[in-house]
C-alpha cells in the first residue's frame, strides 16, 4: 500500500510521464469479461511497462 501511494502521488505531479489503460479504454465494445480483462492485464502488464519505458527513452533522446 505504501508503494502504491508513492506511485499515485508521483502520477499527480506535473513532472512525470505516465500512462495507464483501463478496460474501458481498450475494450470499447465490452467484448471481454472482467476475468478475461484481469488475465490480459496479468499477462501483459510487465511488457506494457517495458514498452512505455522504451518509448519514453526514445522520445527523451530524440528531444535532446
Amino acid at each position: 500500500m505504501v508503494k502504491e501511494n508513492k506511485i499515485v502521488k508521483k502520477m499527480k505531479t506535473k513532472n512525470t510521464l505516465w500512462q495507464y489503460l483501463d478496460k474501458e479504454h481498450l475494450d470499447t465494445n465490452n467484448k471481454l469479461s472482467q476475468k478475461q480483462w484481469n488475465d490480459f492485464v496479468k499477462q501483459y502488464e510487465s511488457r506494457f511497462a517495458d514498452e512505455c519505458s522504451i518509448i519514453g527513452q526514445d522520445l527523451f533522446y530524440e528531444f535532446i
